[in-house]
């Protein structure tokens, strides 16, 4: 099950880290634990970190940053868009932002 005062997990392109700073800032401010991989990210490997974020019941939702260099990104494209669908598929109280 959801946590519904969880984390909110940030799916962004780095080239685009200035604009995602802001809305990290803001979620923050209004009490909102937000996961970003730059502040967060722990060693193990990339994926599979990510994957444990998004699959985790104490992640509430993830915040899709759409931009014209999502498409660019293996990453979101293969693990973060597809898991986050996975996850909200299974109709927990998990939810996807797209932005």
């Amino acid at each position: 099950m959801t946590d519904p005062t969880g984390r909110s997990f940030l799916s962004y392109r780095r080239s685009r880290s200035d604009e995602c700073e802001r809305l990290v800032v803001s979620q923050r401010e209004r009490g909102i634990p937000t996961w970003r991989d730059v502040d967060d990210m722990n060693s193990e490997p990339t994926e599979s970190e990510l994957r444990r974020i998004i699959r985790d019941g104490s992640t509430a939702n993830v915040v899709l940053w759409i931009t014209p260099e999502t498409a660019g990104s293996p990453m979101i494209r293969n693990v973060e868009g597809p898991v986050a669908l996975e996850r909200h598929g299974r109709n927990d109280g998990f939810f996807i932002v797209p932005v």
